[in-house]
């Protein structure tokens, strides 16, 4: 009997020593295993970290590039594009296709021959100018003179229009020879709301003069009186013989 329970005692001295062996194993396979998980965890943080720094310095280097590609773009602007707007039109280039080289007469198409803007030539420049010299020095004597110009007509029949009373005057100076010329004298006609009265503007302040003669002219039977205006005033000395054009004379109204 004691043999037994000598026998069943080391078979469980035996059999805890087992379990303890099986514990100390697991624990050593979870530490073995928590080991390995850190060692993984730690090589996919530098795996992170590399990576990140790769793309950074990826993302730097193409940004260098590409501003380095801006800057010679820049640079080289200048000459280019003005080259590519010289080039736009492609006037320099005949119908062969080539270009023609510098200084050469480029080709007009036929196409814009018509529409090119007319060029004023030196004689030209100066005829204009001389030209409107001249109406400037008209327009003085205009005013100067237009006092001495203007005719009272008085005493007018109902009959009469602006256009007759402008034609009786024409004609009949022309008739008894009281013009300068052939040209028609009276440049205006100024006739009142009733038509009782008017005011004749001469041309020259000579033929003014002569048509105060006309005074007592029967018209439709009815005798007219030619006097001087109320505002009369003699012209400046040399001036009774300059031709006022109808056009200078519409534009002085003093």
């Amino acid at each position: 009997g004691d043999r037994r329970r000598d026998r069943r005692s080391s078979e469980g001295d035996r059999d805890r020593d087992r379990d303890r062996d099986r514990d100390r194993d697991k624990g050593r396979d979870r530490d073995r295993d928590r080991s390995s998980r850190g060692r993984d965890r730690d090589r996919d943080r530098r795996d992170k970290d590399r990576d990140r720094d790769r793309d950074r310095d990826r993302r730097d280097r193409d940004r260098d590039e590409r501003e380095s590609r801006e800057r010679r773009s820049v640079d080289s602007s200048g000459d280019a594009g003005s080259e590519k707007r010289k080039r736009r039109g492609k006037w320099d280039v005949d119908a062969s296709g080539n270009v023609a080289p510098p200084g050469a007469p480029v080709p007009v198409p036929a196409a814009t021959v018509g529409l090119q803007a007319p060029t004023v030539g030196v004689d030209q420049l100066a005829a204009m100018q001389q030209s409107a010299m001249m109406t400037a020095v008209l327009q003085q004597q205009a005013a100067l003179t237009r006092r001495s110009r203007r005719l009272h007509i008085s005493n007018l029949p109902a009959e009469i229009t602006v256009d007759a009373l402008r034609e009786l005057f024409n004609t009949t100076m022309q008739a008894a020879k009281l013009t300068i010329d052939e040209e028609p004298c009276v440049n205006d006609v100024h006739m009142s709301a009733d038509a009782r009265f008017a005011f004749l503007e001469f041309r020259t302040v000579i033929e003014t003069s002569n048509a105060l003669v006309l005074d007592g002219m029967q018209l439709l039977g009815k005798n007219l009186r030619v006097q001087r205006p109320n505002d009369f005033a003699p012209p400046p000395p040399g001036l009774d013989r300059v031709v006022i054009p109808q056009s200078v004379s519409a534009t002085v109204t003093s």
